[in-house]
């Protein structure tokens, strides 16, 4: 796997001791979905969740040539592990990934995850 084929986070765990943190490289295929939770930027992918220092502008314009779409202010998704969607009141719509989490797509960016999608 090349770096270009990658993202940046951080893998923090703890011990009894301290907190120890080390920088590692994600493949994009592994990504499921990128959130931010009380100011933290999360990675998630089906085995791990992972932190990174990026701002969520910064991962967005990183992945923009990838099968990424920002579907809400504080979340990112692969289009690739989306397994179903559902059209919901108010122009949302409800996606389903492959792991089976549900993520709701904002009013404002429904349009482009349509156009994305060839929908519209």
């Amino acid at each position: 796997m090349e770096k270009n084929d990658c993202a940046y986070a951080n893998d923090k765990y703890a011990d009894w001791r301290k907190t120890q943190r080390r920088d590692i490289f994600i493949g994009y295929r592994k990504i499921l979905y990128i959130d931010t939770v009380d100011r933290k930027i999360l990675v998630y992918t089906e085995d791990e969740i992972y932190e990174s220092d990026l701002k969520l502008y910064e991962i967005e314009m990183e992945l923009v040539e990838r099968d990424f779409l920002r579907v809400s202010k504080q979340t990112i998704v692969n289009l690739r592990k989306v397994k179903s969607l559902r059209a919901e009141f108010d122009r949302k719509i409800r996606l389903t990934l492959q792991n089976g989490e549900q993520i709701i797509v904002s009013r404002m960016y429904s349009d482009e995850l349509r156009r994305k999608l060839g929908l519209k």
